[in-house]
């Protein structure tokens, strides 16, 4: 009887969303990448510049666990097989997907090329257009909780 209890209460763990849990963790990587971004540019300093891979790099990795864990909570492709565009999770989607592939070119390109002269405009709007699409998602992402 026991065995079943806890099987039963596995059982219900696994059908709990599991993208929640997972998420924070990149947004506030790549968060921090931005705020380093902007704080190297206003200070000058080569020692923030030097911060910024790491956080960037463990974001941008991360991102794909939270992909997959968003498809896996959206029943995987269902919500794309069967679009409602008045629905937030599909701009979610969307918006999100975005954010992902902005800071992945990011991190490849600040990887391969210098980021001063004409290049720290290319890295500053890179990271503040990944930030900003992050809060538009974070906004969706409320509407679709809270409602």
């Amino acid at each position: 009887m026991a065995t079943s209890t806890v099987l039963g209460v596995l059982e219900g763990l696994l059908e709990l969303p599991v993208h929640p849990v997972f998420v924070h963790f990149p947004i506030a990587m790549l968060t921090v990448t931005w705020g380093l971004v902007v704080v190297h540019y206003w200070s000058g300093s080569a020692a923030v510049d030097r911060l910024v891979a790491p956080f960037e790099w463990i974001g941008v990795g991360f991102l794909p666990v939270v992909i997959l864990t968003g498809f896996r909570d959206a029943e995987w492709l269902e919500f794309i097989l069967e679009v409602e565009w008045d629905q937030p999770l599909i701009w979610h989607f969307i918006v999100s997907l975005t954010a992902s592939v902005v800071f992945a070119v990011h991190v490849f390109w600040r990887w391969r090329r210098r980021t001063d002269g004409e290049g720290r405009w290319v890295d500053l709007g890179l990271t503040t257009a990944g930030f900003w699409l992050l809060v538009v998602t974070g906004l969706i992402a409320g509407e679709m909780v809270y409602g």
